[in-house]
């Protein structure tokens, strides 16, 4: 059940990444739009450092780990 889990979830994210992906080269290869793009892409910024977060996390990162508190820094930075 658990190994299920997981590649479904698996398979949900690369499909994510896929649709992004296309989603952004779009406007780049059409030359229109490009900056509702950028802007619309530092959403997905934020998500790698909020990801990178959840496996210090998993990873029993401390939370007063230099790593883990610059991480926490950059997350709330791209939130902003």
């Amino acid at each position: 059940l658990i190994h299920n889990d997981r590649t479904r979830q698996s398979f949900e994210l690369l499909g994510h990444h896929a649709v992004i992906i296309t989603c952004f080269m779009v406007p780049v290869s059409l030359r229109h739009y490009v900056g509702y793009a950028v802007v619309a892409l530092m959403v997905e910024w934020n998500s790698i450092f909020l990801h990178f977060r959840q496996l210090l996390q998993m990873c029993g990162v401390t939370k007063m780990n230099s790593w883990y508190r610059l991480n926490s820094l950059v997350n709330l930075a791209t939130f902003i």
